[in-house]
């Protein structure tokens, strides 16, 4: 080979490498751009699981309060009409076992 030959080779591999060093800088971009959204999108789905964390432990504190409040003005009633509760769970009672002898 020639002078000549040798340096047009030479200039072709250097385009080659160039444009291979080119190719692979842009697909690392491209793979932090996916790195930095995935990152992103991470920490936005964390933060949305706090909030939902949060209210879900405001609604559990709701519901308990109410609860209690049910079960006092419950203790309270039954303390001041006994009788009621107490009709109540043997006219319940009746009612099943009738229902359960009629099953037989």
């Amino acid at each position: 080979m020639n002078k000549s030959s040798e340096r047009k080779i030479d200039q072709v591999l250097e385009l080659v490498i160039e444009a291979s060093s080119e190719a692979l800088e842009r697909r690392l971009a491209k793979r932090e751009r996916r790195r930095a959204d995935i990152k992103q999108y991470a920490l936005e789905l964390m933060q949305n699981l706090k909030q939902v964390e949060q209210k879900a432990q405001t609604h559990v504190k709701e519901a308990a309060a109410q609860v209690s409040k049910t079960a006092l003005r419950i203790h309270e009633h039954a303390h001041e009409k006994p009788w009621y509760y107490i009709a109540s769970a043997a006219l319940g009672g009746l009612i099943l076992g009738a229902l359960l002898r009629a099953r037989r």
